[in-house]
């Protein structure tokens, strides 16, 4: 075990009517929560690969109800809005000794194990490593120690998140890098782009 990093992951437990509200709004909240469920099983067979610290951060929960295999802390996020729960989360991790910290949510099917590696990796030699969501916001963020500046006066969940995210590393001269880009899953039409995700609704009457 790689005691030098962490990934935090940011998830819901899955439940009917608090996930994926947007989509569920359109096309049901059961149907909402089967996406969800199936988002969140492929980011724990994704995390289970990699040889670092585990921390679940668990909106609105003490405990998650999924397991993953491997040494896992979990805690409940706690702050106002997204930037604060993300910010008490980095600080828990470097209070708890990490160098490399990185944080991923539970939205993607496209991320991989090789991604997220690879996130640590650059995280060797800069400050921080930001993943571009094609939405205008990011699915992933790593630093090698906390900078509250990301996550004051962000427009969280917009297509504004990220060109203000790398405005503060700019504005704060940290350096970074960013990943490949890719598609968050927030919409219909978001999932609509997975066979998988696609058949799953079809199925259910």
């Amino acid at each position: 075990m790689n005691k030098t990093d962490a990934l935090i992951v940011f998830v819901r437990n899955p439940e009917l009517g608090k996930v994926k509200t947007r989509i569920g709004n359109e096309i049901g909240n059961l149907k909402a929560l089967l996406i969800y469920t199936e988002l969140l099983n492929y980011t724990i067979q994704v995390v289970e690969q990699l040889d670092v610290e585990k921390l679940v951060f668990v909106a609105e929960a003490s405990e998650f109800s999924l397991e993953i295999k491997g040494n896992i802390q979990v805690h409940e996020q706690h702050g106002a809005d997204l930037g604060t729960r993300m910010k008490g989360a980095f600080d828990a991790a470097f209070d708890a000794g990490f160098s490399r910290v990185v944080i991923i949510g539970s939205d993607n099917y496209e991320i991989t194990s090789e991604i997220i590696a690879d996130a640590f990796e650059k995280l060797k030699s800069t400050d921080c490593v930001i993943g571009p969501a094609n939405d205008g916001g990011y699915y992933l963020l790593g630093m090698t120690r906390n900078h509250s500046a990301l996550f004051e006066d962000i427009e969280w969940s917009t297509d504004k998140t990220l060109k203000q995210t790398i405005a503060v590393l700019e504005n704060e001269k940290l350096t970074y890098n960013t990943l490949i880009p890719l598609n968050d899953v927030d919409k219909v039409e978001d999932v609509m782009k997975y066979t998988q995700l696609v058949k799953l609704i079809q199925e259910y009457k």
